[in-house]
């Protein structure tokens, strides 16, 4: 993608102008706009694709951190009723232990995790798009608004040129800046889940201290 218009201009200009017929010049470049709408259709499916697998990831990395806070919470649930069970046998009381664990327990959802898929980075690859998809349409009307007023091949090789040169130029810039913003998209994610799976470790783990500490503290006198 980057030496294309470098591709072009070697084409656009290092024809003998003076020999050349406005239609040997059209048939010219319509095949090199029909080759360029082409592979500005493969990179519009190849970032589209992207995004489709950056959401996807982050998607999985979301759903494996949730499936691991149940799992947690799960487990906090058992400890509270092997205690109640403790306090039974014992012919004592823990309520309070499980009714602040449980209330605790109550605050921890995956609604955090799932912020961390809703990044400004892939609202703003998002965005890019529409500007990509204009650019075959861009390419279709550059003859058309190049041979406007133009009765010569030599100038209207340089306008089609240069035509070319802007157009390639958006296309590199859009091509950039959408990569830049998936990687970043993917980095943001993942320090997000990173930590917010740490803020639910450390929670899990108060949680669980707290009640054992409560319950042994009841049960112990």
């Amino acid at each position: 993608m980057k030496n294309l218009s470098i591709i072009f201009l070697a084409i656009a200009f290092t024809q003998v102008v003076s020999a050349e017929t406005l239609p040997e010049l059209l048939e010219d470049f319509n095949s090199i706009i029909e080759n360029r709408v082409s592979e500005v259709g493969q990179l519009i499916g190849l970032i589209g694709k992207e995004i489709g697998q950056t959401y996807g990831e982050i998607d999985k990395n979301i759903k494996e951190s949730a499936s691991n806070l149940k799992n947690a919470i799960d487990n906090i649930e058992n400890l509270i009723n092997v205690s109640i069970s403790r306090a039974e046998e014992l012919n004592q009381n823990v309520d309070d232990c499980v009714s602040a664990a449980r209330s605790t327990v109550s605050t921890l959802t995956i609604d955090a995790l799932q912020k961390c898929g809703l990044s400004n980075e892939l609202i703003n690859v998002q965005k890019l798009m529409p500007k990509i998809s204009v650019i075959p349409r861009q390419l279709g009307t550059l003859i058309p608004k190049c041979m406007t007023g133009i009765q010569n091949a030599a100038t209207l090789r340089t306008c089609l040129g240069q035509g070319l040169e802007r157009i390639e130029n958006d296309v590199n810039s859009l091509n950039s800046d959408a990569r830049t913003l998936i990687e970043n998209a993917v980095e943001a994610a993942r320090s997000c889940i990173d930590s917010t799976k740490a803020d639910i470790d450390n929670a899990i783990s108060n949680i669980t201290n707290t009640l054992n500490d409560c319950v042994n503290s009841e049960l112990n006198g």
